[in-house]
């Protein structure tokens, strides 16, 4: 109910709205009288205390993007390394061959039975960690030629990565200092050059153009996860709060976060926060201790988006937007921020 009045010939209506709301009015004949909203029993209000870090889970393995590489074309020597996507383009132009733009035919419009030609593939990752049981994503893994640190990889497709059409394979382990990943691919006309994807148990450090493996965060704080050895990671993030009430109604704010929504779960009680004012009642709660899951939902953009894109003004994300060129690239990595960037706000009234 909010209040309304008629002055002057003239209805007024005062109602709190936030972004995103929308409020359908049926107007009716009536007396000039004012209505007024009813009023609301004195509660008493207190926010609850939230801690500066807190525990938490991913839905996924974390994610060093492999986008750069040295590069040969057959038994060629390789060429100093160089994102793939123009390191495709290059090869394409010595080979006579369209470049993949926006204008690119099709796949299947080309008449190619089979590549006969290969592009081998050399990517350095410097780590600071020892980490086991890596696995690397990449697409045509089921016939990908693989070598770690030397060593052939012999093992098989066991699963895929975001896409069902980039496999992984698991490539043995990760050592401190410089690793080196071999690949080597068919390369023709309807052959693509992607990005590959290095994935386990481990943190991400960026620092513009230079990358390295760094321990993962045994705690996250409420700002950008990037910052915090999440630097490529595409999946879920749980946050995991404990929090003490002594028997009220119990709501939740997330007043900024960078995802598309957050899942909110206490003792059964669950919902979403998408729409501003990012609140969600999570009704009357036991007095006692409680476990809060805040789980913000991700999304892939700084690990699949354009993440050389410098021109901060181009809107229309398409093909050539991984292909940028001049001012309007940069070999640093631009990360979109991810996370819920401040603490929840955690009231109870009663």
């Amino acid at each position: 109910m909010f209040e309304s009045f008629i002055e002057n010939g003239k209805t007024y209506i005062n109602v709190e709205m936030y972004d995103l709301d929308s409020l359908l009015l049926r107007y009716t004949k009536r007396e000039n009288v004012c209505s007024k909203a009813v009023a609301i029993p004195l509660t008493e209000t207190i926010k609850l205390t939230t801690p500066l870090r807190v525990g938490y889970t991913l839905d996924a393995p974390n994610m060093y993007l492999l986008d750069k590489a040295e590069f040969a074309l057959d038994d060629e020597p390789y060429r100093p390394a160089q994102e793939l996507l123009r390191a495709d383009n290059e090869l394409r132009r010595q080979l006579g061959w369209p470049i993949r733009q926006v204008e690119v035919p099709q796949p299947w419009t080309i008449c190619e039975p089979k590549p006969n030609h290969t592009i081998r593939l050399r990517f350095t990752v410097n780590s600071t960690i020892y980490v086991p049981d890596v696995k690397l994503g990449l697409e045509d893994a089921d016939i990908a030629v693989i070598s770690c640190n030397g060593t052939p990889v012999t093992a098989k497709t066991d699963g895929w990565y975001i896409d069902k059409s980039i496999g992984t394979v698991p490539i043995g382990s990760v050592h401190v200092g410089e690793n080196v990943i071999e690949v080597i691919l068919p390369f023709g006309r309807r052959t693509n050059v992607e990005w590959c994807y290095l994935l386990g148990n481990f943190g991400v450090r960026v620092s513009g153009e230079y990358r390295q493996i760094v321990p993962t965060e045994p705690l996250l704080g409420f700002g950008d996860v990037t910052t915090q050895g999440l630097a490529h990671y595409c999946g879920n993030i749980t946050y995991h709060l404990s929090v003490k009430t002594t028997g009220g109604n119990v709501t939740v704010t997330t007043p900024h976060f960078a995802g598309t929504a957050v899942r909110v779960d206490v003792d059964g009680h669950k919902g979403y926060i998408a729409y501003p004012p990012y609140r969600l009642d999570l009704g009357k709660l036991s007095a006692g201790m409680h476990t809060l899951k805040l789980t913000l939902l991700g999304n892939c953009q700084n690990g699949f988006g354009p993440l050389h894109l410098a021109d901060l003004r181009e809107r229309w994300i398409g093909p050539n937007a991984w292909r940028s060129t001049g001012y309007a690239w940069t070999e640093s990595y631009r990360l979109k921020e991810l996370g819920l960037l401040s603490a929840p706000i955690i009231e109870e009234t009663k």
